[in-house]
């Protein structure tokens, strides 16, 4: 019996809150989306495409002062992983 690496376990769980975000996205259920997107942040405060959905969906709920703060994010996280 194998023990499964802790970090293997969190990238799992911090995708399926992103797709199950995305799936919210898709049908239009914004709130519900923020929520999953949300979650997979507490995983990983670091992870890029979170941070670039969750701009894109409070865009979507009108909080425009949230959203370009989690764009910002997005994009200085995004530099970072290109140096």
């Amino acid at each position: 019996m194998s023990v499964a690496d802790p970090r293997e376990i969190e990238a799992q769980q911090k995708k399926s809150w992103l797709e199950k975000g995305n799936a919210f996205y898709k049908s239009g259920q914004y709130q519900k989306a923020l929520e999953m997107y949300d979650q997979a942040l507490r995983i990983d405060p670091q992870y890029v495409k979170a941070w670039n959905n969750r701009s894109l969906v409070l865009g979507k709920l009108g909080r425009e002062r949230e959203a370009s703060d989690s764009r910002e994010r997005f994009q200085a996280l995004q530099k970072s992983e290109t140096r």
